[in-house]
């Protein structure tokens, strides 16, 4: 809690005793184990003033009052934690924190936790964690407004927005309380009084890590509780929800850290790759806490892990995510639509689609398989198109000229490029340009998306030899499991679905088995395809927006690519009920409608998905995917004086200059120059006609008017770059 700026508050409230409904007496222990523990200099590093204990017997008038107080002071950390009942209430089963005075049949004397998510997700607090202990407690984790049909949330009604919230239970499962406190907490405060330490997944070390973040607390509590029972009952097991990177919030500092493991200048490199941003999130990704069974999954864990180390390694990023001499070298530094930042855009999309959108996790049975392969996949991806693109480098992406080369790739891009006459000639007349090289990379990303050739297994099996991960001790069944998962054809199929989705045959649209025996899992390919391509565009990248972009590329109304890549950063799909809207702000009107565009684009997939499956319910991987998206919050940046930067109405009525020249001289409209010459030479005659009559008639009708001799001239303009300068 010590590693952020500015203020940090807590509310912390633990019912014990209740008028009607059992009592909780271990519960009376959990907070006063808890604040020492957060208010300790070495853990958590709170002030005690900036802890706020609500008394147990507190009416919910009370701990909201509290709670409204805290979220409005914190600007650094705002943590909340309830300990007690959970129960349901009113017509709509919402989901309620007991206080003292509750009932189920008075649910009004209870906090109804939609209010508590609310106080929170409106603090302007840069991290948010709420842990709730109690029974059902798994109903705080992110929901819908959508209702079931007994009236019940199913998901994404609780949603708080970049926070952490962790909970003791599942939201049909019942938390324990033992005489000195609930199980969970007491887990929680050895945790944050002992440290972490001993080994940990990815070849790490508890003892090495300084402080602890969401994702190791999460972590180590689940490995604790696996497996316990209290008095014949199974201990649940804890449940985490995340947004906006929120596992990486930091709860305390570690006691157990010893400090960083010593370095020799051999595994200096080799320890930076470890601590790459890729490696962590892959190592402490949460969806490996879902896989329906424990069958390979350390294995493929650890495999993963090592996989993307390496992943990491050939990209050639350092540590904060800024690329280095990998780029520089091939070359790739001068493309300009290159998004940094996309990459974790789709990690986070990949495991939010399941898990911000789900009720109940667990029902996704997912295979440790399929973790494996959601997981690793935005860095295959990643390098993937890095490689391809450094491949290709050779045919020249800017040079837009008909070289008559004789290389088979670079006449096969020249062939492309006829397609796009109008950016060709626009780039060539710029030469020299920033936008020159601009319009050059997006016709060679769209060019080199369309080669099926880099689809192939041959192609993707290359990439995976240079990752490959030595096994070491693994059983020869489990080797052959991760020597399954790997299928180049199966990859090939992951890294193919964003880019050229096609068409699905029933015949294989059924799971595969990968594994024998102990091992075998089912993984199942075309729903994990369809998800991966949501989470693609929910991540917008910069190449897939509309033409119109580039269209405004090298203009006199230039779209700026700085700030694109910023508006992308920037942007945020808002839950409301079961749509997603986009919130972007734009500094340029082709940006706007491409980002609508682009919306409408991922609508049209979600309807396809519903069309697929008829009047079935969704398959289960997608069942959670929102109905619909919109973009009714795109909206134009302001001007100093508060003035828009551009008017809505504009959106689909400026064009560039050489494309109006083209619509009014070229065959889109006319069909032949020479048809659009003669009309413009009608339509001046007439209007020389027009105004000649009019200064006749207001003569005629005593209006003083200067006199008329109408004129039309024709001026021949030269050409530049190919193109004509000057309009008839």
């Amino acid at each position: 809690m010590t590693s952020g700026t500015g203020r940090s508050r807590a509310v912390l409230f633990g019912v014990h005793a209740y008028d009607e409904l059992s009592a909780l007496d271990g519960v009376r222990h959990n907070v006063p184990a808890l604040l020492p523990l957060l208010t300790s200099k070495d853990v958590g590093g709170l002030a005690e003033g900036d802890c706020t204990v609500v008394p147990h017997d507190a009416s919910q008038q009370e701990l909201l009052d509290a709670l409204h107080d805290a979220a409005d002071e914190a600007t650094d950390l705002l943590l909340v934690y309830y300990a007690g009942h959970g129960h349901f209430g009113g017509r709509d089963r919402s989901f309620f924190l007991a206080t003292q005075a509750s009932s189920v049949r008075r649910a009004y004397h209870s906090v109804k936790y939609n209010d508590v998510r609310d106080l929170v997700a409106g603090s302007a607090a840069q991290r948010k964690v709420v842990i709730v202990d109690c029974c059902f407690s798994g109903r705080a984790l992110p929901m819908s407004d959508e209702r079931t049909d007994e009236g019940a949330p199913t998901q994404l009604d609780m949603e708080i927005t970049g926070a952490c919230v962790l909970t003791s239970a599942a939201e049909t499962e019942r938390s324990l309380c033992l005489p000195e406190g609930s199980v969970f907490t007491l887990e929680l405060a050895a945790l944050l009084g002992e440290g972490l330490a001993g080994e940990l997944t990815g070849g790490r070390r508890g003892e090495h890590l300084a402080e602890l973040t969401m994702t190791d607390v999460f972590n180590a509590l689940h490995g604790r509780l696996q497996g316990r029972t209290v008095d014949g009952l199974r201990v649940p097991q804890p449940r985490m929800s995340t947004r906006d990177l929120g596992h990486q919030i930091v709860l305390a500092n570690n006691r157990a850290f010893t400090g960083s493991p010593e370095n020799t200048s051999d595994t200096a490199t080799a320890s930076a790759i470890e601590d790459h941003e890729w490696v962590s999130a892959a190592r402490d990704h949460p969806l490996w806490n879902y896989a329906a069974d424990e069958r390979g999954l350390s294995l493929l864990r650890d495999t993963a892990t090592a996989l993307v180390a390496r992943a990491a390694s050939e990209a050639g990023r350092e540590t904060d995510g800024r690329e280095t001499a990998g780029r520089e070298a091939s070359g790739l530094t001068e493309d300009p639509w290159h998004s940094p930042s996309y990459t974790d855009r789709v990690a986070e999309w990949t495991d939010g689609l399941l898990l911000d959108s789900s009720l109940r996790p667990e029902e996704l049975e997912l295979s440790a398989a399929e973790v494996f392969l959601l997981v690793t996949h935005p860095y295959l991806h990643a390098v993937f198109w890095k490689r391809n693109a450094k491949r290709y480098h050779a045919v020249g992406p800017t040079d837009l000229t008909d070289a008559q080369s004789t290389s088979s790739a670079r006449r096969d891009y020249e062939r492309f490029l006829r397609g796009y006459p109008r950016l060709v000639r626009r780039a060539l007349r710029t030469s020299g340009e920033g936008a020159s090289d601009a319009i050059g990379w997006w016709l060679f990303h769209r060019w080199l998306i369309r080669q099926p050739r880099l689809y192939e297994a041959s192609s993707v099996e290359a990439l995976l030899d240079d990752l490959a991960v030595p096994l070491g001790k693994a059983s020869p069944r489990e080797k052959r499991l991760v020597e399954e998962v790997l299928e180049p054809e199966l990859v090939a199929q992951l890294l193919r679905a964003p880019q050229l989705p096609g068409p699905q045959e029933e015949g294989k649209a059924r799971p595969r088995t990968v594994g024998v025996a102990e091992t075998a899992q089912r993984v199942r390919v075309h729903q994990l395809a369809d998800l991966l391509r949501i989470a693609h565009l929910f991540a917008i990248d910069p190449v897939t927006l509309s033409e119109l972009v580039v269209d405004h590329i090298g203009i006199g109304y230039a779209v700026d690519l700085p700030g694109l890549h910023s508006t992308l950063e920037r942007a945020r799909w808002e839950s409301n009920g079961r749509t997603r809207v986009l919130s972007a702000t734009c500094d340029h009107l082709a940006v706007d409608l491409g980002l609508r565009q682009h919306a409408a684009t991922l609508d049209t997939r979600l309807t396809r998905i519903d069309i697929s499956t008829g009047d079935g319910e969704r398959p289960a991987l997608l069942r959670n995917l929102p109905l619909h998206v919109t973009a009714e919050q795109v909206t134009p940046a302001t001007e100093p004086s508060g003035r828009p930067v551009y008017a809505s109405t504009e959106l689909r009525f400026r064009l560039a200059d050489d494309r109006i020249q083209e619509l009014l001289m070229g065959e889109e409209l006319y069909g032949d120059p020479a048809l659009a010459i003669r009309e413009l030479y009608q339509n001046a005659l007439d209007a020389c006609r027009y105004r000649e009559a009019r200064t006749r008639y207001l003569r005629a009708t005593g209006v003083e008017t200067a006199p008329y001799k109408g004129r039309i001239s024709f001026t021949q303009g030269g050409r530049r770059g190919g193109a004509l300068s000057g309009v008839p």
